[in-house]
């Protein structure tokens, strides 16, 4: 049975740190500038998109205010203008009526002569 020394062991294991040392040096360098760098764009692009939204929320809740007071004026207006054209053609239907009733009558006294 070969026996391995204490020396190799330690021998083996500083190795491995090395080179576990030195994958973590060139991730460290080569690796997560660009990923950090992704990352931090992106989440520039995410807080900007979020604050286009909730620019975009306030703007359309002020549209649709504006919207719902425009709406409520013409709403107004038109019952305005609806109600003087019933009073107009009121007036008028009153008016024909009194000088239909004044033309049957004058009628009514010329056929009597």
């Amino acid at each position: 049975m070969p026996t391995t020394s204490p020396f190799t062991l330690n021998a083996t294991l500083i190795a491995e740190l090395i080179v576990f040392a030195l994958v973590v040096a060139v991730v460290a360098r080569y690796l997560l500038p660009p990923l950090q760098a992704a990352m931090t764009e992106r989440q520039q692009r995410i807080d900007a998109a979020l604050a286009a939204s909730v620019a975009a929320q306030a703007l359309q809740t002020k549209v649709a205010a504006e919207s719902d007071r425009i709406l409520s004026e013409a709403r107004s207006e038109g019952a305005r203008i609806l109600a003087t054209y019933q009073t107009m053609a009121t007036t008028v239907e009153t008016d024909a009526r009194q000088r239909a009733a004044a033309r049957y009558s004058d009628l009514s006294r010329t056929k009597q002569q």
